[in-house]
């Protein structure tokens, strides 16, 4: 999600206009702190406070749990719990760490599947004028 181009990038500029709501819980927020601190990203401390007051202004802010379905990695629990509980689609590069077996009710998409799903809902094409 860090690069402006393609899908993720659309993701990220409809998502701050706010023609997207991310759903998001403190488990998640701490996780993205920490990423956006590596320094292979170079984000400065000012650009980081923003980018996750941001996501907190306009998200929908859900609880912690635990995901009832074993994943292969744990620490990706939080955000199936966080797409249950805010009824939303998860989206991410990583499909296969979501197994179809243990997602349930949560739709799992890449960000490709989601702009091609999504595109009549979060992109408003005008009507064309009739002749």
């Amino acid at each position: 999600m860090l690069s402006g181009d393609g899908p993720p990038g659309a993701i990220l500029g409809l998502t701050l206009r706010g023609l997207i709501m991310p759903v998001f819980n403190g488990q998640i927020l701490a996780e993205y702190d920490r990423v956006l601190h590596r320094p292979r990203f170079g984000f400065a401390i000012p650009e980081i406070r923003s980018i996750i007051d941001t996501i907190e202004g306009i998200g929908l802010e859900t609880q912690d749990g635990a995901w009832p379905e074993v994943l292969p990695d744990r620490d990706d629990e939080k955000f199936l719990v966080a797409a249950a509980a805010g009824d939303a689609v998860l989206v991410t590069g990583n499909l296969r760490d979501f197994p179809a077996a243990a997602r349930r009710h949560v739709a799992v998409l890449s960000p490709r599947q989601f702009i091609d799903s999504h595109a009549d809902r979060i992109l408003p094409f005008p009507e064309s004028p009739t002749r």
